[in-house]
């Protein structure tokens, strides 16, 4: 081959030496994302670090190793060096194709499918992205004859007869020491005699264990465990039921997972609706709960016949230690469970929405969240077309009327609640027909407004302006999407958007309330 000219030559050794390096660089940035995703206890932390991987590999890995293998063999060629003249360079060119086939056939393959496996919620092994696991083989037998299992057979257990290759040999060895014996008399002047034991080879049946029921039938011996095989994780306790005894728990769950302790709403949850929880193992010495969830549970509206209940999902919450190993899958599950056959719906983050997807959930409608101070200089203003007023016990049988019929399901139990968990009830009436009600209530430094019940939005309007001016400090209030004009009318009297969440329902089509109606859920986590 004709040499390659200096200018050419020395660009294309620039080029070699800048592509090896990046190949190096990458190779450590892999290992040490690899090394990130296993460490860190936040599931979304860990999806990052090996979808990083996975694009890392696939965009960049591949092409600067082909890069790499390709301009060091245009050097040797084009150069006096030569591939196979000096041992250095062609032991240099046999690694780096080796290199390139395994980052190509074996790294990319492992790292997609650890990808995949993040994506999806189940646990990695750290190792199975950078390292193959190696075959696992049966041994195979001598023999086709040697697969008799019958008792007394060739491969038979305690009390059966050895495999005739064995016998055979056997017998050989008994004939060679028997013409050893005949060519020599004794031992050797000046040694002494050494008595060597018979060997016998160990046979298939006598390595292998038998079945209880079966005693005569060999299996097959157990694999050797890989060394990059992940240990069994313990069983995980079972699911329990949480009564009121499990609030501070419950609050130390959700501190450990960076939410509020919101004391007031679990204690409502746990008393409106049904927690459930998973216990710490024994060997965990911070205890407590490892996940919880609760179930919400309204029956079908009176007078409709095949009517089915709703159940709402919420509070769902895995401990961060005992994160990426399907705690948070086995709840769901345990939650569908309980639920039977009513329609189950749930406000989901981007965070857990995958899991819920995979669990049949379909998606509903977006919720925005608009918190800030509510700047209302006038509150009559508000309120002038629109009669609003706090409430009082005789306005409940029209406010569950209304909260029925608008909301597809009897949510008496919560609504009896509502007054002593409120501070403030309100509800907008046109003569004697209720149009609208609406509650505030604390959580934590913010008072959220929730439920907001109206027939048209300008009631809505009014009810939150009743109750916000009414309020000292930020507000919280959480509506669909679909209300564009109330998200314009709440953002000109101070209120902000920034959480995203989205309405997600199991087992229907769609939920039996209509949204249209609903301006406010009473809680995300009640609906």
């Amino acid at each position: 081959m004709r040499h390659l000219s200096r200018p050419a030559r020395r660009a294309l050794l620039v080029v070699h030496v800048t592509v090896s390096a990046a190949w190096l660089g990458l190779t450590l940035a892999l290992l040490t994302l690899a090394v990130a995703g296993a460490a860190g206890d936040s599931p979304d932390a860990a999806e990052t670090a090996y979808r990083a991987m996975a694009t890392i590999t696939d965009r960049l890995v591949a092409p600067v190793a082909l890069l790499t293998l390709t301009s060091g063999l245009a050097l040797s060629l084009g150069t006096s060096w030569g591939p196979a003249r000096h041992r250095w360079v062609f032991t240099k060119f046999w690694l780096t194709l080796a290199a390139n086939g395994a980052s190509i056939l074996l790294l990319r393959p492992g790292i997609d499918a650890a990808a995949a496996e993040a994506a999806a919620g189940r646990p990695v092994n750290p190792v199975d992205p950078l390292v193959p696991r190696p075959s696992r083989r049966r041994p195979t037998r001598s023999s086709p004859r040697s697969r008799c299992s019958s008792p007394g057979g060739r491969h038979a257990g305690a009390g059966g007869r050895a495999p005739r290759d064995a016998r055979g040999r056997e017998r050989g060895r008994e004939r060679g020491r028997k013409r050893g014996r005949g060519r020599r008399s004794g031992p050797a002047r000046g040694r002494k005699p050494v008595a060597v034991p018979p060997t016998r080879r160990p046979s298939w049946a006598s390595v292998t264990s038998s079945s209880p029921s079966s005693p005569t039938a060999p299996t097959a011996p157990t694999a050797p465990t890989s060394p990059f095989s992940p240990s069994p994780l313990p069983p995980a306790p079972p699911v329990r039921r949480l009564t009121l005894a499990d609030l501070p728990a419950c609050l130390d769950l959700a501190a450990d997972r960076g939410w509020s302790r919101e004391e007031h709403k679990w204690r409502l949850l746990l008393t409106a609706g049904q927690g459930y929880g998973i216990d710490a193992p024994a060997d965990d010495v911070r205890g407590g709960l490892i996940g919880a969830f609760v179930l919400t549970t309204y029956g079908p509206p009176d007078g409709v016949p095949g009517g089915r209940p709703c159940v709402c999902v919420s509070m769902v919450l895995v401990a961060r230690r005992h994160a990426r190993r399907g705690l948070g899958l086995r709840l769901m599950r345990h939650a569908l469970r309980e639920a039977g056959d009513a329609t189950v719906f749930l406000f989901a983050t981007d965070l857990g929405r995958p899991l819920y997807e995979r669990l049949g959930f379909t998606p509903l409608t977006p919720v925005d969240t608009y918190t800030g101070r509510f700047a209302c200089a006038c509150p009559g203003g508000h309120t002038a077309d629109v009669p609003v007023r706090d409430a009082t016990a005789a306005d409940l049988p029209a406010v569950r009327a209304l909260d029925t019929a608008v909301f597809g399901a009897d949510r008496t139990h919560l609504l009896a609640r509502l007054p002593s968990f409120a501070d403030r009830l309100a509800v907008a009436a046109s003569g004697t027909e209720t149009t609208g009600f609406a509650a505030a209530w604390p959580n934590g430094d913010t008072t959220v407004i929730g439920p907001v019940v109206a027939e048209d939005e300008t009631t809505a309007r009014a009810l939150i302006a009743h109750l916000a001016s009414r309020t000292e400090g930020p507000i919280r209030f959480d509506t669909h999407a679909h209300h564009r004009d109330l998200a314009v009318w709440l953002r000109a009297h101070g209120l902000a958007g920034g959480f995203l969440s989205t309405l997600m329902v199991h087992g229907a089509p769609d939920v039996p309330c209509d949204t249209r109606r609903v301006f406010a859920p009473c809680s995300v986590a009640l609906g």
